[in-house]
Formats: C-alpha cells, structure tokens, sequence
C-alpha cells in the first residue's frame, strides 16, 4: 500500500455530478447565464465555459496524446510569431 493510503475509484461519484452539472445547465434562462458567482467576477458563463475548457484540455492530452508541458506561447507572444 502506497503512503497516501489505498486507491479509491471516485469516477461514479464523478459521473453523477457530471450528470447533476449537466441537468443543471439545462434549466438555466437566458438570463441565468449572466448571473454572478461566487468566483469573483466571473459569470455563470464564465464557470461553465471554464469547466468545458477544461474537459476538452483533458480529451485532448488523454486521448489525442497532446501535452503543452513541452512549451506553447509565452506571454505576450503575438499571433504572427506563433504560426507555422
């Protein structure tokens, strides 16, 4: 057994609360979606559009086998600079 205490498999509780999340976003109103949050200035469209980036970052490294940990734009890095 390693250090941190045995393995738990939390993907069924996190498959509810994705399907909670998802039940949720489809009763919001038109204008729910400008609501405030409890995340400082960011709108509920701003949460769930964060929580999509997320996912689609996750898709990308797991199933695509892409992993920006190898660099990727700096900051202030323009457009022109980055193309191919």
């Amino acid at each position: 057994m390693d250090a941190r205490g045995p393995a738990i498999d939390a993907r069924p509780a996190l498959r509810r609360d994705r399907a909670r999340f998802l039940e949720l976003l489809r009763v919001l109103t038109p204008d729910d979606w400008h609501r405030p949050t409890v995340c400082g200035p960011w709108l509920v469209r701003d949460v769930v559009a964060h929580v999509l980036g997320d996912d689609l970052s996750r898709l990308s490294r797991s199933r695509d086998r892409y992993d920006r940990s190898g660099g990727g734009p700096s900051g202030g890095s323009s457009l022109y600079a980055l193309r191919g």
